[in-house]
């Protein structure tokens, strides 16, 4: 999306794809930790 927003020059869509990619990496870390931890969180 924020690829998208960029081609269109479409602020509000670029923005929600850097929020998405941002939720993103926060859900990979949150994975990452709850691995190395095992399921005690």
């Amino acid at each position: 999306m924020e690829g998208i927003g960029k081609a269109t020059d479409n602020a509000s869509l670029e923005a929600e794809g850097k929020a998405q990619k941002l939720k993103g990496s926060a859900q990979d870390v949150k994975g990452s930790v709850k691995g190395a931890l095992g399921d005690n969180i």
